[in-house]
């Protein structure tokens, strides 16, 4: 017989499906069905103050973002739960549901319940949870959500899919004469869009090297993957305010404050060169011709 203290569980947090479920919703936009590595198939939960922390990642991309609860404890060092169990048990409450998470202290499985409806999962240490670590961000980059969003669903319609030229399955996006141009192609077709430099704020810091030269990193080489860009537009469709979409060397970051939490994400890009579409499009004739 089992005894009651190994079935005992500790409150640990309660919050609403309405402010849940939304974030579980971007996360899935991230986590992979089928994952080679078990623990990239949970979400890593965190509790701080009145907030719950969700962070999800497929080794490429991570998205972390902090919304409010209805009670809970102090920070905590968090856990990791099965994304998919967890997705389609709250998906399918009423969407009124206070949803509570209680855990074990046994076995650190934790029951998630609302009313008569309740879950138990198996948790996995957030020790063993892949983190990204801080990038050096050196170009900041600050415009209205609407006009970024509305650049990059023209600007991504000539994406490629084919594997074998990974660096045109994605947005290429630079400065050319202060302005920011966003080109997308699949060797058929090519998009390109070109944003006025009084459309947005940029903010390069210019670090040097150990000859005091100045190096010339951020926005200037940039291909943002097609994964990203959907995470990406997504986010920005949910926003109405300005937001700064941040670059190194080798990653992209998104970050936004709101009244009910904060979102982020963090990509990698693409190592490759784009290719010199500006050969492909055709100049304008040198002299006019009267017929």
């Amino acid at each position: 017989m089992m005894s009651t203290m190994s079935t005992m569980s500790t409150p640990w947090f309660k919050i609403k499906k309405s402010i849940l479920l939304p974030a579980l919703e971007r996360a899935n936009g991230v986590i992979e069905t089928r994952n080679t590595v078990p623990i990239l198939g949970n979400i890593k939960i965190v509790t701080e103050k009145d907030s719950v922390i969700l962070t999800a990642t497929d080794l490429d991309i991570q998205i972390s973002e902090k919304v409010y609860m209805i009670s809970g404890g102090d920070k905590d060092d968090g856990l990791t739960l099965p994304f998919a169990q967890l997705f389609a048990f709250v998906r399918r409450l009423p969407d009124s549901s206070d949803i509570l998470f209680d855990i074990n202290p046994q076995n650190a499985a934790v029951k998630v319940s609302s009313g008569r409806a309740h879950l138990t999962l198996g948790s996995l240490p957030v020790s063993d949870y892949p983190v990204f670590s801080q990038k050096t961000m050196r170009t900041t980059l600050t415009a209205k959500a609407a006009t970024l969003l509305s650049c990059l669903q023209r600007a991504a319609v000539a994406i490629s899919n084919e594997e074998t030229r990974y660096y045109l399955n994605g947005v290429f996006m630079h400065l050319v004469e202060g302005d920011l141009v966003m080109v997308s192609t699949d060797g058929h077709k090519l998009a390109r869009v070109r944003l006025n430099e009084d459309q947005f704020e940029i903010d390069q810091r210019v670090e040097t090297d150990g000859n005091g030269e100045a190096s010339a990193q951020g926005i200037g080489l940039n291909i943002v993957p097609t994964k990203t860009v959907k995470m990406l537009m997504k986010a920005l469709a949910k926003n109405d305010q300005n937001v700064s979409i941040d670059f190194s060397e080798s990653h992209i970051r998104m970050s936004y404050s709101e009244h009910d939490g904060a979102f982020e994400i963090v990509s990698k890009l693409i190592d490759g060169t784009f290719p010199d579409y500006a050969r492909v499009i055709p100049q304008p004739a040198p002299s006019d011709g009267v017929v």
